[in-house]
């Protein structure tokens, strides 16, 4: 389950609070605090809107197994090259551990 951590992430990286992503999203704040804490597994449907809520978009690509966020891509793209590296080192530095890594 892993829909905890895109959570979490999209929500601090967008700077927001619980209540804050629960009033965007029009949910309650208990319910944000449910996903982010595992013990409640929403519907990719329910996923997609919160992490668009976090100005985020769930992506699902053929099983080619490489991905591509045409998103960050735009957004790296239109950086001087400089800006580009400082930018993927600082996002680098802030992806959430995932169950497996975590002791």
């Amino acid at each position: 389950m892993l829909a905890p951590y895109f959570l979490r992430h999209a929500r601090r990286r967008a700077g927001l609070t619980q209540r804050e992503l629960a009033t965007r999203a029009g949910v309650p704040q208990s319910y944000i605090a449910r996903v982010e804490s595992g013990r409640v597994d929403p519907s990719v449907s329910t996923l997609a809107n919160l992490l668009r809520a976090c100005e985020m978009q769930l992506g699902i690509s053929p099983g080619s197994g490489e991905s591509l966020d045409s998103t960050m891509l735009d957004r790296y793209i239109k950086m001087a090259p400089a800006d580009r590296l400082h930018a993927l080192h600082e996002e680098a530095g802030s992806l959430p551990t995932p169950p497996s890594e975590q002791s």
